[in-house]
């Protein structure tokens, strides 16, 4: 069967209207506009027209598929960017960036976030494909299409947006990039500016866990937080409404401060458009707003003087940026990885890392696979869970508990789950069959899962809240693939994940025997064999996967920090 797609950009927003107004109901695979402050409004036009029946979204053309229309980071099961990486390296010139010491690293790391954004539509095309009939695709800028070819071997199907016109659009990029950039400069020009000192500056994101970071640096000094955007309150946090707080944009320059960054930008965005003026308008659009960023940590740092920098954007380009302004003043970048990537070996948004230490999990993976392209001069640090406090990785496993704890992500609407729900409960009917779901009580499917997991089963129940919580007193946990697997180990957990999901290629968790298991028989055998002790759990065995040390995490950071070991750590 034919199957014809519209991508929505500005260039077919007209194309959109028409046929929309003609009744014909256009299939519109992605939103993807040159300028992606038009994302937003672009999709709220195409809502309006699907809610009337005048546009079909990928959410009614691919309703099987509903798991990634809501996730679209799901397209990492299928291990793309393992794929696609030799591809991107060639056609995105990545050689060339190798010479540009200022925005090299940061341009590949824009560039691999810039194609991952697009994964999804592979994923929705290789579904239309399925039945072997024709599939077009209009609308498409370039790089959409070429990624499609490169991922199938196929030609790129239907017509794309005219090369030279993005090329004409990015000079006028670049000019408006500049004009904002001196425009945001001018109001925060001062005669004077006093930097205040401060012993270690935060990137603050409304995380309570920081709190404890917050605590221990202030043995060494004064913290500020840094609110990532306005509404980022810092009371929404134990510790926040004590702590003083500044945005990121509230830097400020003295006049020659101003001149020079004025002029940073004019040379340094036009050096780009000379170097990359053959990009995608949108890809092009990240990569010249990299001089203004850097102009905003610039004036944030000639105002706030931190020693040290608690970092949480790892997935950011701004981490890139801030590492390098951050040694001009003599200070140092720490970042911390967010949890564990479970749903592939590769993940391209960690692919290009640079801060003076990143705190990790564990180093499996790691030395294999990133090392060679993560910043050289990078400490890495593994130091297992953020999110435990000292008393819960103190006391470990709760040997009397009598819960077996199931966390269900990318699974939960497998039938393997609800069956391995199920069968753990009627084989260990002493134990109660604790379910986290990575669903709120607000969701339409949650009164039914409740009532699929439990349905005449006395010791199953469906709890909400925290899910560290609920590890620290769990008896053994179960799994889909997501980093509560690593967490619990480091907890001294036994740990089992539920290895179900379809098109899962490379996973971490698979390196380690027995650890995986296929389906909810081998679950429940599994764990049998911890609770007769035929086969108990090898904590050890998994040193590589996250940090068993017994070292709390805030003691690593401490030591980074250089403040003395005030808790024992080390002995």
């Amino acid at each position: 069967m034919a199957r014809d797609f519209l991508v929505l950009t500005e260039l077919t927003l007209p194309r959109l209207l028409v046929a929309a107004a003609l009744g014909r109901r256009p299939a519109v695979l992605a939103v993807d506009p040159a300028l992606p402050p038009l994302r937003r409004p672009l999709e709220r036009l195409l809502s309006v027209l699907a809610a009337a029946g005048r546009a079909q979204t990928v959410a009614t053309l691919f309703p099987a598929m509903d798991a990634m229309v809501r996730n679209p980071n799901l397209s990492s099961l299928e291990d793309l960017f393992a794929d696609l990486e030799p591809w991107q390296n060639v056609r995105y010139r990545f050689a060339e960036a190798d010479r540009d010491p200022a925005y090299g690293m940061a341009y590949k790391q824009v560039t691999c976030k810039y194609l991952q954004d697009r994964y999804a539509q592979l994923m929705f095309l290789k579904a239309a494909r399925a039945d072997g009939g024709t599939v077009t695709v209009a609308g498409r800028w370039r790089d959409a299409a070429d990624l499609d070819s490169a991922w199938t071997g196929r030609p790129a199907a239907g017509p794309r947006s005219a090369h030279i016109l993005g090329v004409a659009l990015n000079g006028l990029l670049a000019l408006a990039m500049v004009l904002a950039c001196w425009a945001w400069i001018a109001p925060r020009i001062r005669r004077r500016v006093e930097p205040r000192e401060w012993f270690l500056a935060a990137d603050y994101l409304k995380d309570a866990r920081d709190c404890r970071v917050y605590a221990e640096a202030a043995d060494g000094g004064p913290v500020l937080l840094v609110k990532r955007n306005p509404t980022m309150d810092p009371a929404a946090v134990p510790c926040g409404a004590g702590l003083p707080a500044c945005e990121a944009d509230d830097g400020l320059f003295t006049p020659g401060q101003a001149a020079a960054a004025a002029v940073l930008a004019l040379v340094h965005t036009f050096a780009i458009l000379r170097r990359w003026y053959w990009s995608a308008p949108a890809h092009f659009f990240a990569l010249a707003a990299l001089p203004h960023k850097r102009i905003r940590i610039r004036a944030l740092l000639q105002r706030h003087r931190p020693r040290h920098m608690w970092c949480r954007d790892e997935y950011n380009v701004e981490h890139i940026l801030r590492t390098q302004e951050l040694h001009r003043i003599g200070a140092r970048s720490l970042g911390l990885m967010h949890g564990i990537q479970a749903l592939a070996d590769l993940n391209p948004r960690r692919r290009y890392v640079d801060f003076d230490v990143f705190y990790v999990f564990g180093l499996h993976l790691i030395d294999r696979l990133y090392r060679t392209t993560w910043a050289p001069h990078m400490k890495v640090q593994p130091v297992g869970s953020f999110g435990f406090t000292r008393e819960q990785l103190a006391a470990g496993a709760r040997q009397g508990s009598d819960v077996v704890a199931i966390f269900g992500n990318i699974c939960l609407r497998q039938p393997e789950f609800a069956a391995t729900v199920r069968g753990i409960a009627i084989a260990f009917p002493q134990l109660r069959v604790v379910v986290k779901p990575k669903l709120g009580r607000e969701d339409p499917g949650f009164g039914p899962f409740c009532a699929q997991m439990g349905e005449g089963l006395a010791n199953v129940e469906v709890e909400t809240g925290d899910a560290g919580e609920l590890m620290a007193r769990a008896r053994y946990v179960v799994s889909d693939a997501s980093t509560v697997i690593a967490e619990s180990i480091h907890l001294g957990v036994p740990a089992v994940m539920l290895d179900v999901a379809p098109d899962h290629r490379t996973c971490l968790y698979r390196d380690f025997p027995g650890l995986c298991q296929t389906t909810p028989e081998a679950v429940v055998a599994r764990l049998r064999g911890f609770e007769d002790g035929g086969a108990p759990f090898d904590r050890a065995a998994h040193a590589s996967l996250v940090d068993l040390s017994g070292r709390h995490f805030l003691d690593f950071i401490r030591a980074d920090l250089g403040l003395p070991d005030r808790w024992g750590a080390n002995r």
